[in-house]
């Protein structure tokens, strides 16, 4: 996304919106609000984003498992639909 937005934090403010912003949470006058509110906002910010990446991970852990219990052969030809289907996309 880019450099953060303290790239050298002098306090804690600073530190806070660094972390903000690797959750990928950009907030509108952030540097304005009161620490504690700061606090808040960036510990809800991390469980989300926690949050988003089990849930990923999950779906992840379950297509594997599905693709764990296919025969090889149809694991293989379903690997080749796909790369057609994608050919196709790009081309147009």
């Amino acid at each position: 996304m880019g450099s953060k937005p303290c790239p050298f934090p002098n306090g804690e403010r600073d530190e806070l919106m660094n972390r903000l912003w690797d959750a990928k949470y950009l907030v509108p006058g952030a540097k304005m609000l009161e620490l504690s509110q700061l606090r808040d906002l960036v510990q809800y910010a991390e469980e989300r984003n926690q949050e988003r990446l089990n849930a990923e991970e999950a779906k992840i852990r379950a297509g594997a498992e599905i693709v764990s219990r296919m025969p090889r052969e149809q694991v293989v030809g379903a690997l080749k639909e796909y790369a057609a289907w994608r050919r196709k996309q790009k081309a147009g």
